[in-house]
């Protein structure tokens, strides 16, 4: 099993109260392989000395600027999904091949946008899972057909799950907006 270290922290301000600086402080004691940091008041453009001084090799930015992510070297990263409430990256380890998929969210306060934000997570997650079958589906060949059949039912019910999901955060912001 391989181990990643993180700090995600909505920070608020880099400039008040040194917190970048406590950010520095920490990731040079624990070593973190990406640091991800919401609402850091600075321009996309700061992300680049961002990344120098946390000695970091890559650094990322949602649509809006609100999320920033720093990787550590030895690690790709692919962004999946980019908007104004979320950053979703697909993590590889390069030296284990381990992969990881991380999503940073900063929900907004309307419920209007926050049902904009659940629904393309709920897309995200059926995306996720149709890669996992198809992954899994290389490997099907190999099965006995019992386990065929449940793995077919198994995909069903969380087919139905996420649809009976989506429609129950659609009715709790329809009763709240």
């Amino acid at each position: 099993m391989f181990l990643m270290k993180a700090r995600i922290w909505n920070i608020r301000s880099v400039r008040t109260q040194n917190a970048f600086q406590r950010v520095q402080m920490l990731h040079g004691f624990h070593k973190f392989n990406f640091v991800a940091l919401m609402e850091p008041f600075q321009h996309v453009r700061c992300l680049n000395r961002f990344n120098r001084r946390l000695r970091m090799t890559k650094g990322y930015a949602n649509n809006n600027g609100k999320i920033r992510l720093f990787v550590n070297h030895g690690f790709d990263v692919v962004k999946m999904r980019n908007s104004e409430q979320q950053l979703t990256v697909h993590i590889r380890n390069l030296a284990t091949n381990f992969i990881m998929v991380v999503t940073i969210i900063y929900a907004k306060c309307d419920p209007n946008q926050r049902l904009e934000l659940w629904e393309d997570i709920t897309q995200l997650a059926d995306e996720i899972r149709d890669i996992m079958q198809r992954a899994k589906s290389k490997y099907s060949r190999y099965l006995h057909i019992e386990e065929k059949f449940w793995q077919q039912q198994a995909r069903k019910k969380t087919k139905n799950e996420s649809i009976q999901s989506a429609k129950f955060t659609r009715e709790v912001a329809r009763k709240r907006g």
